[in-house]
């Protein structure tokens, strides 16, 4: 067989969806997250080439076949969802996917016949597919550079320009800086009327532990990647690098992120910066300290991609172990982490109690996706009873630290009955939308308990202008607190409140 007629589309047909999804989300994931799809997709086509041969004795035939087979294969997660969706199953029943897996298995077989009884050359067939197959790898590839090419570069001007002066015992006095973003962590009375829990005794708890926490908090943003670009760099973002459809991945952030103003001006005053994997490619900032579990778990590209695909059930509750002790091995070594020579900014962003809920109100892994509601309140109280573990950690062995815990946007509930990216239609009013979108846990630690600073509604876009303020005798000014969403992604980002 001529290396023009060798049938290796197969392959290519079955990468692309994988490339396609790493061009569009190139502000969550980085190019060597691949690896698994691909490994996945190399091992099925070897699995599906024997027995395939060994029933149509053709080796073109066989391509064809597989190559038809990833259609099926990549659309299974969305047809589950949309047809749950459909009949407003709440992610328990059995009967979408058999329902989708049997008509996939019946059209498989309907090819399976066709292709064994054709008796056409189907060699050119094979070198037509070759090329598209090339095509679709050529221009994926080109998307995703270009959009890596296309984030924005983070901008170098410093927050002081004038030089650390403080001497080395002022300096051994600085606060350690912890900085916790429980992803989604909504306000006390969006959790109260959304999933039906109160969380009084936890904010309670907070308060005797000497926290302000900030009444009618609302984020900046209702995404991660703009949130924290927002609230790292003490600055409200570039409205030229906002798209007209704000759900769309936001890849300008990233590097705003990876290099922000807040690390760079405690690195001059000699901050070492510990930092926790979040599986999210935006939020791993690796500075020297970079600390993740021993256990293997996917990233956020891996798991969205096994969710598209029949393997979705066997591999999360393979995975669901390692999901669960992500979070809540970054939870407990936050109280436990110690500081050296130097003060330490520690940045911690967990996916919690943002979906995929994989571990029940005592922390154990579930078994089973439970419904949104009851898995978003059970990964809230385990967070909470274990955020109250590690602060008096903390408390107890740094007292002179300052302890953040904000969520980055709120629950955004009308995605609570799909696993895939689909919304469901907002019922509400347009204010209650803005508040489950953007309304937010936002409460802070000082160690001298003066928070005169703070007010009801100022937004994390301020946090570090006060810290700075307050510990570094900076003059920033406050920022006016704004809000910024679009209706269900139906235009451009706009200023709501």
């Amino acid at each position: 067989m001529s290396p023009k007629k060798l049938p290796y589309f197969p392959l290519l047909f079955g990468f692309f969806p994988v490339l396609s999804l790493l061009s569009t989300n190139v502000g969550d994931a980085r190019f060597l997250e691949i690896w698994i799809p691909f490994a996945i997709i190399t091992a099925l086509t070897v699995l599906l080439w024997i027995p395939g041969y060994l029933l149509l004795r053709n080796h073109h035939k066989v391509a064809l076949l597989i190559g038809a087979f990833w259609v099926p294969f990549h659309s299974y997660g969305g047809l589950v969802d949309g047809l749950k969706a459909g009949l407003r199953d709440e992610q328990i029943s059995p009967l979408p996917p058999l329902i989708i897996g049997g008509i996939i298995g019946l059209l498989c077989i309907a090819l399976l016949v066709v292709l064994y009884r054709t008796r056409r050359d189907l060699a050119p067939v094979t070198g037509a597919l070759n090329t598209v197959g090339l095509c679709l790898m050529v221009v994926t590839l080109l998307t995703f550079g270009a959009a890596k090419m296309g984030q924005a570069a983070p901008e170098t001007t410093k927050l002081a320009e004038e030089e650390n002066t403080m001497t080395e015992a002022e300096l051994e006095k600085l606060p350690d800086i912890y900085y916790i973003i429980p992803d989604s962590y909504p306000r006390a009375d969006v959790l109260l009327e959304t999933f039906d829990y109160d969380n009084t005794p936890f904010l309670t708890a907070l308060k005797e532990r000497g926290f302000y926490t900030v009444q009618d908090a609302y984020s900046n943003y209702p995404k991660t990647q703009m949130s924290l670009a927002s609230s790292m760099n003490l600055d409200y973002l570039d409205p030229d690098h906002l798209k007209a459809e704000w759900n769309e991945d936001l890849p300008d952030f990233v590097n705003q992120i990876w290099d922000n103003k807040v690390m760079d001006f405690l690195d001059s005053y000699g901050y070492e910066f510990p930092t926790f994997s979040s599986g999210v490619a935006a939020t791993e900032i690796d500075n020297g300290r970079f600390v993740k579990p021993d256990t293997f778990v996917l990233t956020e590209l891996q798991r969205v991609y096994i969710a598209m695909t029949p393997l979705r059930s066997p591999v999360e509750r393979m995975t669901r172990s390692g999901e669960a002790n992500r979070v809540l091995f970054v939870v407990e070594e936050l109280g436990k982490i110690r500081r050296g020579e130097k003060p330490m900014f520690v940045f911690a962003h967990m996916m919690s109690p943002h979906m995929p809920h994989t571990f029940d109100a005592q922390g154990n892994p579930v078994t089973e996706t439970p419904p949104y509601y009851k898995g978003f309140r059970d990964e809230t109280i385990c967070l909470n009873d274990r955020f109250l573990v590690m602060i008096d950690r903390i408390q107890k062995r740094q007292p002179n630290s300052i302890i953040i815990i904000q969520g980055d946007h709120g629950c955004r509930s009308d995605w609570q009955s799909t696993a895939g990216r689909d919304l469901i239609p907002w019922e509400g009013s347009k204010e209650d939308y803005i508040r489950n979108y953007t309304a937010v846990l936002n409460t802070i630690y000082f160690p001298d308990g003066d928070y005169s600073n703070f007010y009801d509604g100022i937004t994390p876009v301020n946090t570090f202008r006060i810290i700075f303020n307050k510990y570094f005798g900076t003059e920033f000014p406050l920022l006016p607190d704004k809000t910024f969403l679009s209706f269900q992604g139906d235009g451009g980002i706009e200023e709501v409140r």
